[in-house]
């Protein structure tokens, strides 16, 4: 009977101490933390561990990774990692990966077992595919991705619902998955230099959306969308022709980037921006422009160069705030006296 109530006793002391030892720092504690750039000396006390770099141009990391328990930091960017070990997974307090920089082309479906895993860093590698798994990261934050060579987005991305900010850009993304407007709290969207065509109407879910670049796509329309929260939107370089009358609706925008698309006519709607501070549409083929657009109060900049403009409102006057205008190579044959009180170019 004593025994028994000695190896009851020694289990749970055994149990605590393990849990304690399984305890995650604080943000503070981890900062402070000594950052560990020796596998070898990880090993020697593999619970000290919170926080670990490895720049030895690694080929391969190894299997001993899933000693490190307490790991919270791992930094493995630009080694010369292919893949990553299923062994992963086993690192169940893991807040931040960074494999920036390698040449790794696959993420393992282990990667979906970091239940407390933060931010996600995988820029410039080659990576073709998401594994499913991706979307049981129900504490991702933030998720960096651009220069891959990613194709497709995994409708499991649904499940990210506490990201605030994806980066996809530079990748050959050609279809947009209407689950992205399941990911509710997402404050920036970086999807330049991709192949889209068109979005899913569901963008209009991101109603916390403040950023959204989709800049060097093949876009040739745009859905009715309301994004009520965006300060930011970077069209640069598609094939649009026109803008949805919705576009009024982002009453917080501050930036409109619509250079290098096809656009003959805006819409009267773009008057209702009154927060609007710099709008770039050089380069498409406007003829001319609506009297509406003499009522953005908060207009500071704003580049018509190369269109096919030969005359501009008289509302014009009324952009008491514009400093910088760009008028350049349209066909303006009578030049307004009040111009001179802008930067032309």
């Amino acid at each position: 009977m004593k025994s028994l109530r000695f190896l009851f006793f020694t289990f749970v002391f055994m149990l605590l101490t393990y849990l304690g030892n399984s305890q995650p720092l604080s943000k503070t504690d981890l900062d402070n933390a000594k950052v560990y750039s020796s596998m070898a000396e990880a090993l020697a006390n593999p619970n000290d561990v919170h926080a670990l770099e490895l720049y030895e141009g690694l080929t391969s990391l190894p299997a001993d990774i899933a000693k490190f328990k307490n790991l919270q930091r791992l930094f493995l960017y630009e080694n010369k990692l292919t893949s990553l070990p299923a062994a992963i997974g086993e690192l169940q307090l893991l807040e931040q990966l960074f494999i920036d920089g390698n040449q790794i082309s696959t993420l393992p479906d282990e990667l979906g077992k970091l239940k407390n895993l933060e931010l996600l860093s995988a820029p410039n590698n080659k990576i073709q595919r998401l594994p499913g798994s991706i979307g049981q990261l129900k504490k991702l934050q933030f998720l960096y991705l651009s220069e891959n060579q990613i194709t497709s987005i995994p409708i499991e991305i649904d499940g990210l619902t506490s990201l605030s900010e994806l980066d996809l850009s530079y990748n050959r993304i050609g279809v947009l998955p209407k689950e992205i407007g399941k990911l509710v709290n997402l404050e920036s969207l970086y999807l330049a230099n991709n192949t889209l065509k068109n979005l899913p109407s569901d963008i209009s879910n991101l109603k916390k959306l403040r950023e959204l670049y989709l800049d060097n796509n093949q876009l040739v329309e745009l859905p009715a969308t309301d994004l009520p929260s965006l300060e930011v939107f970077g069209l640069h370089g598609n094939r649009l022709k026109v803008l949805p009358a919705e576009i009024g609706n982002m009453k917080n925008l501050r930036s409109l980037y619509l250079a290098e698309n096809e656009i003959k006519v805006l819409p009267v709607e773009i008057g209702l921006l009154k927060n609007l501070q710099n709008f770039y549409i050089s380069n498409n083929r406007l003829k001319s422009l609506p009297a509406e657009i003499g009522s953005l109060p908060s207009l500071k900049e704003l580049n018509l160069w190369n269109n096919e403009i030969d005359a501009v409102p008289a509302e014009f006057q009324n952009l008491k705030n514009l400093k910088e205008l760009g008028i350049g190579n349209n066909p303006i044959e009578v030049i307004p006296t009040f111009f001179s009180k802008y930067h032309l170019y």
